[in-house]
This record gives structure tokens, C-alpha cells and sequence, in this order.
């Protein structure tokens, strides 16, 4: 009769684990099979709300499995569960509303939980649960352990197998707990307790199997009613295991119950309810960033959790309220401008709890100005650069290196205040500004020039010894930076001098004629660009035009041309042109000339070099045309004027039946002091071309009467010229395109009236020659 008894107890009770199995299979689906992730963890969300914070800081919302690194943040809500797995090493279950951060390191997974509960189901022994100073490691293969942290203690549980809990305090001898045994601590070393006493605060974690944790849990005797048959036992029993009242009566009736008994409900005590706890007490949020959220939780408390932000300005919060134990609260950044950055968010609960999150905004980096156009260089045209941050008080970096060569920034680190100095041409290119807390680097463009060239205006300077200074200015595109002035070979020579030596584009430069002579000037801006300024001074009214002959290298034997002139020289003067005799090696026509309106000579090119022809006529007019043969013709040294050989006076030579030539008396002359030696200096190298020269300016025609030459020359041009008369039926050129560097026209008289003829080159080089026509009287008196 006994044993008849048990076997509807047995039936009934493989029954009731059959129908546990069925309704929990899914769960043991999601738990037994996690996503394969090789040497990563993934993590899979079981129910409820599982989020994930990366270290950046954004929050994304788990909706079913995903791929976790280092250091990632993992939260749940109320009633939500997840599971975090590394292949071949086991598992970690999170409660609710837990905030834990997971690590793995050499194929080792673990958990440090912030707040909530973890139960770790390890294959081996590379499974922790971190707990503050606490830390579970499996001592043994297949050990099942669970851990619950909250402010006021930390509570541990094994299922299976055994655990070691290690503290800084037992680090030399760590305490081992085996499957059915449980401890607390508040800070310490773990004090055991009995499992059966901490139990029920583990449920919500649903981990490990009931079949699990009953297996190490003491089994109350049962408790009967009187006249209670098995039958009716029974379906008591199945209906506490699946807490399904429609099945326990089921079951009941058909186990044909005797009398109709029911087993007595296991009392389970009410654990009180925790401290109040949020996942993190400072958020920040930096430019630009989403909403972020964070968990506020109540172990065992059921009633409100509030929370209200000090500033809706600087940060809302959502939803005002919820029901513990765990509530999930969103944060949202308000920039209004950026006058206030920071806020709290307030959480409280009904029972006295306080917890405060302190949300802080970050504000862009401002650069003022935000880029720079520099118009000269050095340390005189360096600008401030100045850097702020609202909100923020620490220091900012500069990283000039995208400008080497074109500025440079003093300090690089400062508080912010910076000095950009431009030291040469270039960009654009940035320097980049950055703050102390990864703020958005911020880039300010740096250009300096391009610069145009430098123009001195006039280039070429004429100039006579006791006569009037001469000046230029100097223009450059780009620039407004200053110029420095170097006399070069005019100071070095004597032959004129300038101030001031140093100014900018409003400044007129002075050059004063001292003594005859040719010589270079050279005006350098502060980036190292130089032009040159030609000075050519002469004793009375003499001219030489050109005043200048440059030959290219190796051209000994070429020759070229200049025209000497002075109204002075008259009839009966003459005039002699000396070559130095190496590089100008002769000058043709040699010895004494008549004085004519124009005297063309032509010098022969001798050795590479500079040289000079020194022209002096007998009415006190000395000038000097400087040659050079692959350099410049600037700046060599010529003798002065004392030193020139002495005009040869012919003599009268009596010829048979007459008088001999008629030899102009020579006139005084006046003592001069010679010049004093000159240093060549450096000029254009060979290929260098001179200024535009005529031979004349003015031009003065009889009606029909014949027609008048005129030089035009530029050395080192071997391109054309071009000749237009503004009216040619008063007169014109005899040709209209001639091929420099030295050509002579002839200039045709046609009829009475005025016009002017302009020569010009292809590089911006003109001269104008007046020319008047002139008419007779029928009595022949000149008619103007």
C-alpha cells in the first residue's frame, strides 16, 4: 500500500520539473549558446534594458547581442538581464539594475561590478567578479558563484565547485569557499553565513538552475495537515514549483488526492531595503554630444525614485520620477551660449536618500582672430593669437609645425595668450590649438606674402657733380614692411651718396651727386628680396647714353656703341674717350674729336670683367661708361678724372702752298681732385638687361630739309624695338620694328607742324623724342 502511495508522488514530481524545463527552456537557449567571439566578449541582452557606455563616453542600447572591449561600461534596468560571454571560458550573468565594467586580459574574462549582482559560471578557472577590494576567482573546474554588491556590504554565494576571495587584507592567505556555503563583507575579510539566509536576495538574478541552487540548499521537512493524503500533497507541491494555481488544481484532481491536504508555504523572509545607489556621479559631455544615460537603484525598495537637475540650461533630466528598485534617467546637454557649464542632477528617493551626478558641458576652443594674412616678416610685424574656452581654466598647446618656415609661436603652451612672428614667405597652413581635456582642436591659418618684387621707382638715377640730388621710392605689391638701403659702390666709390638708409613705401630716398662716376645702390625688404638702383653722376653738361655696355662671357672681339653729347663742348672743343684697355680693350674713334651735336663710338669687348671708357671734353664735361663682359658694368673701380691721360692739342703742321689744319686753341683747364678708388660690386649676373636709352630727346627740322639720327640702345635686350610717331605726316622713323640691343634710326621731316615719336621695348621700357618741323618765309626767313 506504501509503495502504491509514492508512485503518483514520484509521477507528480517528474512532472512538475518537466514543466519548470519547458517554461525556462528559451532562457537556458540564450544562456547555453552565446555568439561565438573568439578572444572578445560579447555580451546578449536576456530581458528587460541593457545598455553599453564605451569609453567615449556615448551610450548605445543593447537589442541583442554585440561585441564589448575593455573598459566598456554595462548597465540594466529594472526586471532587465544580460549575459557576458568569452568563448571557452565561461560566463558572467547580470542582475537587474546593475552597472558593471568588463575586461578581458590573456583569455581571462573579468567583471568589476559597480553596483547590482553578477553570478559567474566558469569552465575553467578564467572567470572574476570584482567587488571593490574583493575579488572571486573559481578554485576549481565548473564552479558556479554569485556575488551582490551594495553600499553597506558585499555578499557572496557558491553553487558549485569552490571559489577563492581574495582582499588586499588576506593577499598572503586568500579564504576558499565551497558550493553551499555564502559569506558577507563590509569591507574586510568575508565572514561565512548560511546560504539559505542571503538566498532570497539572489532570485532576481535567476542564476543558476533552481535544480542547482536547491541541491545545495537544506530541504525543509515537509509539513502536513491533518488526514492530508499524497495525492493532494502533490499538487501543493507542483504549484509552489511553477506557481501556477490552474495546474496545481489539475494535477490535484488527478492525482485522485486523500483528503483533500495542502502542503504548508515555505515563509521566505523580507530582506530590507538597500542604500540608494547611481551608476556614475559625473558626466561629461563634450562639444556637440548625445544624451547619456545612468541608473539610480534601491536593493528591495519598491517606491519612488526622483530626479531634478539644478539647471535645465545646462542639462535636462527624464523622466522626473520611477519606481524602484531601478530607475534608467537620461541626461541632455543645453548649450545656450555657453555662460554656464556645469549643473547637478539631484536623486532621491522616498525614505531620505540622496545621491548626486554632476554634469559638466564642454565648450569649444576659440581662437581670436581665427586666421592670419601677414604683409612682412620679422619680429616687427609679429601679432597676438588669442585662445579661451568657457568654462575651462587650463592650459592650451600650440603645435606650429604644419608652419616651419613660415611663422612661429611664442609660447607654445600658455594659458592663452600666444605670439605668431612671420619668418618667411609661404602658406597656408595651420597651427593647431588644443586644451587639456580632448576639446575639438581648433586650427588657425597662418599666409605670409607672396611678396611682389622689389620696385624702385626711378631704377636708373642721372645725376651731375654740383647739381641737384636726385630721389626714389620703392613699391611692392603685398608688402608694407620696410626697406634697408645699402650705397654699395656709391659709398665705396665716392661718387654719391643716399638717406636715409632705411624706411618703408612713403619714404623718398635722396642721392646726392659728390664726384663723377658710375655706381649701384641696393634697397633690400625685410624677407631678403633686393632690386638695384642705378647712379650715374657726370662733371658739367656732359651725357653718355648709353651710360652702360654689358657684354655677354667670352665675347672679346664684339663691339657695341654709345653717343656722346654736350651743349658746352662747342667749336674748336674736342672730346676723348679712354677705354681701360682690358675689358672695353678699344673705343673707336680714338683720340680728340671735334665736338659735334652726337658723337657715336664704338667700344670692342676685351677680357671677362668689369671696365670703363672714360669720356672728357675740353668744356669740363667728364663722364664715365661702365662695361662689363659677363658681369654687371657696375661698380668697378676707375681712375678719377685727374688721372685721365691729357687731351692731345694738335699742332699746327705747315704744308707746302698753305696753311696747315686749323687746330682749335686748347682751353684752360681746371684743376680737378681725382676720384677715389672704388670695390666692384656685386651685380646682375651675364644675360642682365639694362634701361632703355635715345640719343637724343628733341628733335628740331627744316621744312624738306634732311633727315636726323638717333640712337636707341638697351644692353643685354636682344628683342625688338618698337617705333611710333604720333603723327607721321609730320614726321616719322624710317622703320617701325628694329632689333636691339642697338639700333639707329633715321628720322624723316615730312611737313610743318609738332609731333612725338615713342620707342619702346617689350618689358615696359619707354623714351619720347619731341620733334618740331619748321617752315620758311618765301623771302626765306625762317617761319616757326
Amino acid at each position: 500500500m506504501l509503495h502504491r502511495l509514492r508512485l503518483p508522488d514520484v509521477a507528480v514530481r517528474y512532472l512538475a520539473w518537466l514543466c519548470l524545463f519547458l517554461i525556462l527552456w528559451p532562457g537556458f537557449i540564450v544562456a547555453a549558446s552565446p555568439p561565438q567571439s573568439g578572444a572578445v566578449p560579447v555580451v546578449t541582452k536576456l530581458s528587460g534594458a541593457v545598455s553599453v557606455r564605451g569609453r567615449d563616453g556615448v551610450s548605445n542600447e543593447i537589442i541583442s547581442s554585440r561585441i564589448i572591449h575593455s573598459g566598456d561600461v554595462l548597465m540594466t534596468g529594472i526586471d532587465s538581464r544580460a549575459i557576458i560571454n568569452l568563448a571557452d571560458v565561461g560566463g558572467v550573468r547580470i542582475g537587474p539594475t546593475s552597472t558593471v565594467t568588463a575586461s578581458v586580459a590573456n583569455n581571462s574574462l573579468s567583471v568589476n561590478v559597480s553596483a547590482g549582482s553578477a553570478c559567474a559560471q566558469a569552465l575553467g578557472h578564467g572567470v572574476n567578479i570584482v567587488a571593490g577590494p574583493l575579488t572571486l576567482s573559481p578554485a576549481e573546474d565548473s564552479s558556479i558563484f554569485s556575488l551582490i554588491r551594495t553600499p553597506d556590504a558585499t555578499t557572496v554565494a557558491v553553487y558549485q565547485g569552490s571559489v577563492t576571495a581574495r582582499t588586499s587584507a588576506n593577499a598572503a592567505k586568500p579564504l576558499v569557499f565551497k558550493a553551499g556555503e555564502a559569506a558577507v563583507s563590509s569591507g574586510g575579510n568575508p565572514q561565512q553565513v548560511s546560504l539559505a539566509s542571503v538566498q532570497p536576495a539572489f532570485n532576481a538574478l535567476q542564476c543558476p538552475d533552481p535544480d542547482i541552487v536547491q541541491s545545495v540548499l537544506p530541504s525543509p521537512p515537509p509539513t502536513q495537515a491533518n488526514g492530508g493524503g499524497h495525492g493532494g500533497g502533490a499538487g501543493g507541491l507542483l504549484a509552489a514549483l511553477l506557481g501556477l494555481g490552474a495546474i496545481a488544481a489539475a494535477v490535484g484532481h488527478g492525482g485522485g488526492g486523500g483528503g483533500g491536504g495542502s502542503t504548508q508555504p515555505t515563509i521566505t523572509p523580507t530582506a530590507p531595503p538597500g542604500s540608494l545607489q547611481v551608476s556614475t556621479n559625473s558626466i561629461s559631455f563634450p562639444v556637440g554630444a548625445s544624451p547619456m544615460p545612468f541608473t539610480a537603484s534601491e536593493a528591495n525598495y519598491a517606491g519612488a525614485i526622483n530626479a531634478v537637475s539644478s539647471d535645465p540650461n545646462v542639462a535636462t533630466v527624464s523622466p522626473a520620477s520611477g519606481n524602484g528598485p531601478s530607475v534608467q534617467f537620461t541626461v541632455t546637454p543645453v548649450d545656450l551660449g555657453g555662460q554656464t557649464t556645469t549643473a547637478t542632477i539631484t536623486v532621491t528617493d522616498d525614505r531620505g536618500g540622496s545621491q548626486i551626478v554632476n554634469v559638466s558641458l564642454a565648450q569649444p576652443i576659440v581662437a581670436a582672430p581665427t586666421s592670419f594674412t601677414f604683409t612682412d616678416v620679422g619680429a616687427g610685424a609679429a601679432q597676438p593669437l588669442n585662445i579661451s574656452e568657457n568654462g575651462y581654466s587650463g592650459s592650451f598647446t600650440i603645435d606650429p609645425s604644419a608652419c616651419a618656415g613660415v611663422a612661429t609661436v611664442n609660447p607654445t603652451t600658455s594659458s592663452g595668450a600666444f605670439t605668431v612672428t612671420p619668418v618667411g614667405v609661404g602658406g597656408p597652413c595651420n597651427l593647431t590649438v588644443t586644451d587639456n581635456q580632448s576639446s575639438t582642436p581648433v586650427h588657425v591659418s597662418v599666409t605670409v606674402g607672396p611678396f611682389g618684387p622689389v620696385s624702385p621707382n626711378p631704377s636708373s638715377i642721372n645725376l651731375s657733380t654740383g647739381g641737384s640730388s636726385g630721389g626714389f621710392s620703392v613699391t611692392q605689391t603685398n608688402y608694407t614692411g620696410g626697406y634697408t638701403i645699402d650705397p654699395g659702390s656709391c659709398q665705396s666709390s665716392g661718387a654719391a651718396s643716399v638717406s636715409p638708409l632705411s624706411g618703408n613705401q612713403s619714404t623718398t630716398f635722396t642721392v646726392s651727386p659728390l664726384a663723377e662716376g658710375n655706381c649701384k645702390i641696393v634697397v633690400t625688404d625685410d624677407a631678403g628680396d633686393t632690386a638695384n638702383v642705378d647712379v650715374f653722376v657726370t662733371s658739367g653738361s656732359i651725357s653718355v647714353n648709353p651710360n652702360t655696355l654689358q657684354f655677354p662671357s667670352g665675347s672679346a672681339g664684339q663691339t657695341q656703341t654709345f653717343v656722346y653729347s654736350d651743349p658746352s663742348c662747342v667749336f674748336l672743343d674736342t672730346v676723348t674717350a679712354t677705354p681701360d684697355g682690358t675689358v672695353a680693350a678699344s673705343v673707336s674713334p680714338s683720340g680728340p674729336q671735334f665736338c659735334a651735336a652726337g658723337i657715336t663710338y664704338t667700344v670692342t669687348a676685351g677680357s671677362d670683367g668689369q671696365g670703363s671708357v672714360v669720356v672728357q671734353d675740353t668744356a669740363g664735361g667728364v663722364a664715365t661708361v661702365s662695361v662689363g663682359v659677363g658681369v654687371s658694368p657696375l661698380g668697378k673701380k676707375h681712375k678719377g678724372v685727374g688721372s685721365h691721360k691729357p687731351v692731345p692739342v694738335p699742332s699746327r703742321s705747315p704744308v707746302a702752298g698753305g696753311f696747315g689744319p686749323i687746330v682749335p686753341p686748347a682751353r684752360p683747364q681746371t684743376p680737378r681732385t681725382p676720384l677715389p678708388a672704388s670695390t666692384p660690386a656685386p651685380g646682375p649676373g651675364p644675360g642682365a638687361i639694362g634701361a632703355l636709352h635715345v640719343s637724343v630727346t628733341a628733335l628740331s627740322f627744316i621744312q624738306n630739309g634732311p633727315a636726323q639720327r638717333v640712337t636707341i640702345s638697351e644692353p643685354g635686350y636682344q628683342r625688338s624695338f618698337r617705333v611710333v610717331s604720333a603723327n607721321p605726316s609730320v614726321a616719322a622713323a624710317d622703320q617701325q620694328i628694329a632689333l636691339g640691343p642697338l639700333v639707329t634710326l633715321a628720322i624723316v621731316p615730312r611737313a610743318v607742324g609738332v609731333t612725338t615719336i615713342q620707342i619702346s621695348d617689350d618689358h615696359g621700357g619707354m623714351q619720347l623724342i619731341q620733334v618740331v618741323v619748321r617752315g620758311f618765309s618765301p623771302k626765306g626767313a625762317r617761319q616757326q
